[in-house]
């Protein structure tokens, strides 16, 4: 998520079969970062998905860990929990952006044999 020249990893999670209207039972931030715009940004993402205790992310920004996170951070849901990687913004309010634009390379995903170096 970006909000004020910063960008932010965020979870989500719930234990609940079935999360009524979207309301998770847990979210918050797991690190930020300054937004830096006209330069190449490396970013690592280490995820345990789960929608428990045994959860684990860790974020790591130009080589720098940024967040460690350990608890929920899944849906508890028919499907697994995955990677998305994108430009996602559901709510376009502010009628002057006409368009944005983001670059993603070396888009990697490891399994669970996977280490730092490897990405």
């Amino acid at each position: 998520m970006i909000d004020n020249n910063a960008i932010f990893l965020r979870y989500r999670y719930d234990a609940r079969a079935c999360t009524p209207a979207n309301e998770a039972q847990g979210q918050g931030n797991i690190g930020s970062m300054p937004l830096v715009k006209g330069q190449w940004v490396d970013v690592v993402i280490q995820a345990q998905f789960s929608y428990s205790d045994d959860g684990r992310i860790k974020y790591w920004v130009n080589g720098q860990l940024i967040g460690d996170y350990t608890g929920g951070n899944i849906y508890n849901d028919k499907t697994a929990g995955y990677m998305k990687v994108g430009l996602y913004r559901w709510e376009w309010k502010d009628a002057r952006l006409t368009s944005r634009t983001v670059y993603h390379d070396e888009v990697r995903v490891g399994d669970e044999n996977s280490s730092y170096d490897e990405v």
